[in-house]
């Protein structure tokens, strides 16, 4: 479950990859705005293609297990996944298991 850092009522529930190789939470580009994330900077990219493009940082709210926490977010581009980062999966305190997923 996905809410707004501070307006807590403001949630979603997304499916979302693991990747343990991602340092920060990508979510798509929609769902920030649905939520209306506030995002605080920008982070510049530069895809094999050539283009230069800013991916916006924030902060989310998480509920994964009864638990919450608050995480690091890059707005993605959209339609791209949902991914949980490998630093989100250390805050709750799970691992990702390869050989039994």
């Amino acid at each position: 479950m996905l809410s707004h850092p501070e307006q807590h009522e403001r949630s979603i529930p997304l499916d979302v990859l693991v990747d343990t190789g991602a340092a920060y939470v990508l979510l798509p580009a929609a769902v920030v705005t649905q939520l209306d994330i506030p995002t605080v900077e920008g982070q510049p990219a530069e895809p094999p293609d050539g283009d230069r493009l800013i991916y916006r940082i924030g902060e989310i709210r998480m509920t994964f297990d009864g638990r919450q926490c608050s995480t690091i977010l890059v707005a993605g581009p959209p339609g791209g996944p949902g991914l949980l980062s490998a630093f989100t999966l250390e805050t709750f305190r799970v691992a990702a298991d390869p050989v039994h997923a």
